[in-house]
């Protein structure tokens, strides 16, 4: 165990902000339609919020994360903080957006074979890995 968590140490990150770098290789297009762009306020925050999400933004930022948008398109985001007071995650409101969204009809793959390269498997583990809640809502 402590040598699998050693080889893959660069996964975990003290702060559980952000990830050395992020995944590539996947694409995510969102078909919208002919629906045009939905525009909204951010959300009025504390100054001392405001401060935290500026320090969580920089991070992703530096970390490739996240890039700079010029999109029509924005929603109002949320910072989340743990009850040290440092900043957890950013969760972004995109409700009016999912509307438009257009779905496209991509299989996912059967439980069962997934689970047939694992059946001399003795031991399964699961962990959480930095900023693991990453997800597109």
């Amino acid at each position: 165990m402590r040598a699998i968590l050693k080889r893959h140490r660069n996964g975990f990150l003290g702060d559980g902000i952000a990830a050395p770098a992020p995944a590539r290789g996947a694409v995510c297009d969102l078909n919208m339609g002919d629906a045009q762009p939905i525009t909204l306020r951010p959300r009025s925050i504390s100054p001392h919020v405001a401060v935290k999400m500026y320090e969580h933004l920089k991070k992703l930022l530096e970390n490739n994360l996240i890039e700079h948008s010029e999109s029509q398109w924005a929603s109002p985001n949320v910072i989340v903080l743990k009850k040290n007071g440092v900043a957890n995650g950013m969760c972004i409101a995109y409700r009016l957006m999912n509307n438009f969204i257009q779905l496209s009809s991509y299989p996912l793959p059967l439980i069962n074979n997934l689970l047939v390269g694992f059946e001399k498997t003795l031991w399964f583990m699961s962990l959480e890995m930095a900023s693991g809640f990453w997800q597109l809502g």
